[in-house]
Formats: structure tokens, C-alpha cells, sequence
């Protein structure tokens, strides 16, 4: 039997997704109408299907802080309850000089980095941002201290998919970083039991994006 549940989620859609555009900390987007109406059929599945998370904590970025409430308005309608907490730290990889270019154009301006970035992603440090190993301490320190410390049974943590993949692969004993996929608005499972054990139930689920159900306007 579980302890703790997280749901741990990506946020939507942004046009900068689209074009494939590193938006790291700096870009600040919103959501696009497709990034709203995914998260729209994220909270409605999570209703129909879950259990209500007890607290929703997010990345202060537009795009996870707006996935975060158009969740909670999707699971629990006008209530104010549970609360919804921005946890500062949980940004996304400070990408530095990459930020607002596109996957394409670091290739050709930075071509060894890239092929590092590639190959190795851990050992990747983004020119004027941060190195990965620097990234995964900041977000693994979160995910003990304010996450899976809080009292709260179940969590949904909405972030990003630098994020994700660092809690992931800790949750997975893995130090790959790229044996997984994120997809915008997806749903990821975490339990923890008595034991402090950790075990991944699902992972990049987007089941609710292919189905009828009818999103909010």
C-alpha cells in the first residue's frame, strides 16, 4: 500500500514547443488554445478517473502556473481548495545562451555542445547556465524537501520536462536522462511506500489527449 502518490505532470502547449525553441527560465511563455484545452482534458480525466490530489505545487514559469490552475479549476470546479503553491526552485534547466533559440539553430551555432548535448546530456553545461549535475541537485533537493516531506498523501507537482526527467530517472534508479519522453500536458505516476521506496506506476500517459471528452471552453 502506497504512502504518498504524485502526479507528476508536464505543463502544456506552447507556440514555443512548437517551433521547438529552448525556453528554459528566461522565455516565459503562456499557453497556446492547444495547451489549454490538454490541460483542460488532463483535469477532466484526472476527476473522472483519480483520486483528488490534497495540494498542487508548480514551477513559477506562465506555462506550468497556468496548466496548474486550469487543472485545479477542471478537478474541482469554483472551489478554492486544496491549495495551489508555487515552489520557485522547480523552474526549468536554465538553458542560458540557448534560451529562445531553436533545437535547430543550437546545432549549427553550437555544434560540439550540441553533440554533447546529444550523446551525453549529463554532461552538458549550458553556456552561461547551468551544468546538468547542477540542475538535478537543485530539483532532487526539491523533490526530497518539498515534496515527498510534506505531509499531504496525495501531490500533484506540475512542471517541465527537464524536471520531470531528473525526478524520473532518481525514481528509477537511472542516470540516462534520454530513455524517456515527455510530452506536453502528460501524466506521470510516483508512489512512495512505508519503506521510503519508490516505485514508478506510470509514465508519460496522454491517454486523456485521445479521448471524447469534451474540453472547457
Amino acid at each position: 500500500m502506497y504512502e504518498k502518490l504524485i502526479y507528476l505532470v508536464r505543463h502544456g502547449e506552447t507556440d514555443a514547443n512548437l517551433k521547438h525553441v529552448y525556453q528554459g527560465v528566461s522565455q516565459d511563455n503562456s499557453l497556446n488554445e492547444n495547451g489549454k484545452g490538454q490541460a483542460a482534458r488532463l483535469g477532466q480525466w484526472l476527476k473522472k478517473y483519480y483520486l483528488p490530489p490534497d495540494i498542487i505545487l508548480t514551477s513559477p514559469a506562465k506555462r506550468a502556473v497556468e496548466t496548474a490552475c486550469i487543472l485545479h479549476y477542471g478537478i474541482f470546479g469554483q472551489k478554492s481548495k486544496p491549495d495551489l503553491f508555487i515552489i520557485s526552485e522547480m523552474h526549468e534547466v536554465n538553458h542560458g545562451d540557448w534560451e529562445g533559440i531553436s533545437d535547430h539553430d543550437a546545432a549549427c551555432v553550437y555544434p560540439d555542445a550540441y553533440h554533447l548535448w546529444q550523446k551525453h546530456p549529463m554532461d552538458m553545461a549550458f553556456p552561461n547556465g547551468e551544468t546538468m549535475e547542477e540542475a538535478r541537485a537543485r530539483i532532487l533537493k526539491i523533490w526530497r524537501h518539498n515534496i515527498l516531506a510534506r505531509t499531504e498523501k496525495i501531490i500533484m507537482v506540475v512542471g517541465h520536462g527537464g524536471v520531470n526527467f531528473q525526478i524520473l530517472n532518481h525514481a528509477l534508479e537511472s542516470h540516462k536522462i534520454r530513455n524517456l519522453w515527455q510530452d506536453n500536458a502528460c501524466l506521470n505516476i510516483i508512489e512512495k511506500d512505508k519503506n521510503d521506496e519508490l516505485r514508478v506506476r506510470l509514465i508519460n500517459s496522454t491517454a486523456h489527449l485521445h479521448t471524447s471528452l469534451e474540453a472547457p471552453k
